[in-house]
């Protein structure tokens, strides 16, 4: 049997990923959770990229990215979380623009079970769960894809048309959105 735990409260600020990542590829080291580690770590990765990025209004005197990671025999959840500025749009549709929005509808799709709750002033939590890939009771997206199953959903087919449509807008951009649309190109090959 398997228990491991974990609970960061880092400054947001971009050093504080490469820490979290760290923490986090540690706890599901020598795990059954390694062969979801891409996701895992691309979930976990978008939404502490978030907090840092959008959380906290200039000048906040105390901008901190809140971490918890539980891993037993069943499942891995990790709990995101800020006190910062929270969302102010609707979490129940993909949020496309020319800077990206497509996070939370990538973590969605990545996780067994997504959970995103956020208040205007008050912050955001984000909850991702993945289930152990080698019980027999595991369901859902991650059974699916472990099972050969990679048909595509419709929503992740409007992703690749989004990716398809911002390479060719970034013809050889070397910056940061050109890093994700490889990220998003390998993700949609797995899946296509």
């Amino acid at each position: 049997m398997i228990d491991r735990r974990l609970k960061l409260l880092l400054p947001s600020q971009p050093r504080s990923l490469t820490a979290i990542r760290e923490e986090v590829q540690d706890i599901i080291s020598g795990t059954d959770y390694e062969v979801r580690g891409p996701d895992i770590l691309v979930v976990l990765s978008e939404a502490c990229t978030n907090v840092v990025r959008h959380a906290y209004a200039e000048g906040h005197m105390r901008p901190v990215i809140g971490l918890e990671c539980a891993l037993d025999d069943v499942s891995l959840k990790l709990m995101v979380r800020d006190k910062g500025k929270g969302l102010t749009y609707r979490l129940d549709e993909p949020v496309f623009s020319e800077e990206g929005g497509f996070g939370l509808f990538l973590m969605d799709a990545l996780s067994d079970g997504f959970e995103c709750y956020s208040s205007p002033g008050f912050g955001t939590v984000i909850e991702a769960l993945f289930k152990n890939p080698n019980r027999s009771t595991a369901k859902g997206r991650a059974a699916r894809r472990l099972a050969g199953d990679t048909k595509a959903p419709t929503t992740w087919k409007n992703v690749v048309s989004m990716v398809n449509r911002r390479s060719k807008d970034l013809d050889g951009a070397t910056d940061e959105r050109a890093g994700c649309k490889i990220l998003f190109d390998d993700r949609i090959r797995h899946y296509i």
